[in-house]
């Protein structure tokens, strides 16, 4: 299998939603712009992209809802300056929270209170979104990390807390909830306990993650 670029100018793009054509709107992709704010659209067999929609501060996942809005998960934007990276991108803090965008453009929040830097997200076929709540960098001395859920009645709760940095989030073939953890992978029980997967993926550790329908793991690192 050989990668090819479909767009680009797409600065630190994550959380890649695939829109089928049965929604309007699609068939397009979606993709997040942690360092602008902002949702793109993607046509990949046009090679064409338009800005969809701008959330302000850091849109970090995102995943298509049932009717075909984009939920996303709100960083509170990233100040580069305090990363180990070559980059010089603007810092735009927003309130961290979890957002709906239409695909129309318009922005809201569903939830923006007493979060850290929400990050990645997967929506249970129950309708309740989970997602991961990693702190900011540089990283606090104690692990701070979350898994939470937002419920359909608006409510949330913590699922499962203590993680160094917790990140992309999938459930595996049986409905269990896997995180990446620091530089590995990690199961999340019902009753919040967790196991390892994978305990090193290598030097950079994971990012986003998916599963096939055999179960492995392809993992962005």
């Amino acid at each position: 299998m050989q990668a090819e670029v479909v767009v680009d100018g797409i600065v630190f793009g994550e959380g890649p939603v695939w829109v089928p054509g049965n929604i309007p709107g699609g068939p397009t992709l979606v993709v997040t712009s942690v360092a602008a704010g902002a949702l793109y659209r993607v046509w990949p067999e046009r090679n064409h992209t338009e800005v969809l929609g701008d959330t302000g501060g850091g849109a970090n996942g995102a995943a298509l809802a049932t009717d075909g809005n984009i939920l996303v998960t709100q960083n509170g934007g990233m100040d580069f300056s305090k990363l180990p990276l070559a980059v010089d991108y603007p810092y735009n803090p927003a309130t961290p929270g979890l957002q709906l965008a239409t695909l129309e453009g318009a922005v809201r929040y569903l939830a923006d209170d007493g979060f850290q830097a929400p990050n990645d997200l997967v929506v249970a076929a129950d309708g309740t979104v989970y997602f991961t709540d990693p702190p900011h960098f540089p990283l606090p001395p104690d692990p701070t990390g979350r898994v939470m859920a937002y419920e359909r009645d608006g409510g949330i709760r913590v699922v499962a807390d203590g993680f160094t940095y917790c990140n992309g989030i999938a459930f595996d073939r049986d409905g269990t909830l896997v995180v990446v953890e620091g530089r590995g992978l990690q199961r999340v029980l019902p009753d919040g306990e967790r196991e390892w997967v994978v305990e090193n993926l290598g030097r950079g550790g994971g990012d986003g993650f998916c599963l096939d329908t055999e179960g492995n793991f392809y993992v962005a690192e």
